[in-house]
């Protein structure tokens, strides 16, 4: 039977939110804890399958990298998001959380969220899922490579790459520049390494526009 541990500073939320649990088919609460060194503790003894997690209790990387070194398999569910905690609910996705539950959700949400947590899914209301993916697309925009941002390169070089980029060879370069192939050659090669690239057309598709 799936176990969880709560992770609850206030103790009367703590004790009516493992009554209700316990009173669901299918999940047992193994232990409960006030604070985040006793709730790491007791995942090391108890192994739960989930730890629910009060976002109050502190530092989300803390908890969470704590939980994952002495029980790998045991899924975080962050607790207690107000639909505006758009930094603590990164902090605590960025930190490994899977489940994110907001002050207004269920029991049953509650629920639904351990169960997704425990079959591996990302459990969330849609408005934090919105949140989570507007940071996943900033990142990846902040990742991505730009087009038009290559690094400095000398008259020689950028000849050589615009040439590239009309499909001119070798033979081709070396006769406009009145140098042998060889050495186009080796200017090449410099060229794809200053582009970070591995290909001549690749660095002839990075010309500037």
């Amino acid at each position: 039977m799936p176990s969880l541990l709560l992770a609850i500073r206030a103790r009367v939320y703590r004790d009516g939110l493992a009554a209700a649990l316990s009173a669901r088919p299918g999940l047992t609460v193994a232990a409960v804890a006030d604070e985040a060194v006793g709730a790491i503790a007791a995942i090391e003894k108890y192994q739960p399958n989930v730890l629910i997690a009060d976002i109050d209790l502190g530092c989300a990387s803390g908890i969470v990298s704590c939980s994952y070194t002495v029980s790998p398999s045991t899924k975080i569910v962050a607790l207690g998001f107000r639909s505006d905690d758009c930094e603590e609910l990164l902090e605590w996705a960025e930190a490994g959380a899977v489940g994110f539950v907001t002050c207004d959700n269920s029991i049953d949400q509650l629920v639904s969220c351990i169960n997704l947590a425990m079959n591996g899914e990302l459990a969330c209301s849609p408005r934090l899922a919105a949140i989570l993916l507007r940071r996943v697309a900033r990142f990846a925009a902040e990742r991505r490579p730009s087009l038009t941002k290559q690094p400095h390169l000398t008259p020689r070089q950028a000849r050589i790459q615009q040439l590239l980029h009309l499909g001119k060879s070798n033979k081709q370069i070396a006769r406009e520049f009145g140098i042998e192939p060889a050495t186009v050659k080796n200017h090449v090669h410099n060229l794809l390494q200053r582009l970070q690239v591995g290909r001549r057309h690749e660095a002839g598709a990075r010309i500037s526009r």
